[in-house]
């Protein structure tokens, strides 16, 4: 049997205009995903397959943080209402894992949509939207 090395979600790195955003969700603090499929197939009348390029790069990434997470959801909040009063509120994010290397950046991002709000008995969670132009996996 083989050992297949260690995740460490504490290694993972996320970066708003390189400033670290630190606090997390209770499981997955932080997803990536494509808006569109890389290819899309055809398939002819008489069963002969082509694919096309979708040449669309962007993607959505959702950042979730604990309601207390204080800091880092002021410094989102901050960015949204500067790019909803202004239009100038887009920012670099980059998204690394420390143990693996796999990472993803991109350039003129912006927030797509803030968190809803809610109140319980317990510590809520947070989930920033961010739409991403072109997301560059590295």
């Amino acid at each position: 049997m083989s050992f297949n090395g260690t995740y460490d979600a504490a290694r993972v790195a996320v970066l708003v205009n390189g400033v670290p955003i630190k606090g997390s969700g209770e499981s997955t603090f932080v997803s990536v995903a494509q808006n569109e499929d890389d290819w899309t197939t055809t398939v002819g009348a008489k069963g002969e397959v082509s694919r096309s390029r979708t040449n669309d790069s962007s993607a959505e990434v959702t950042i979730t943080l604990m309601q207390t997470d204080v800091a880092a959801r002021e410094y989102l909040d901050g960015l949204a209402k500067v790019d909803k009063a202004s239009g100038l509120g887009t920012f670099t994010l980059s998204i690394k894992d420390l143990s693996n290397g796999e990472a993803a950046i991109a350039r003129n991002c912006w927030i797509q949509s803030q968190p809803d709000m809610s109140f319980e008995g317990e510590v809520g969670e947070r989930e920033y939207i961010i739409a991403v132009p072109d997301l560059k996996r590295v």
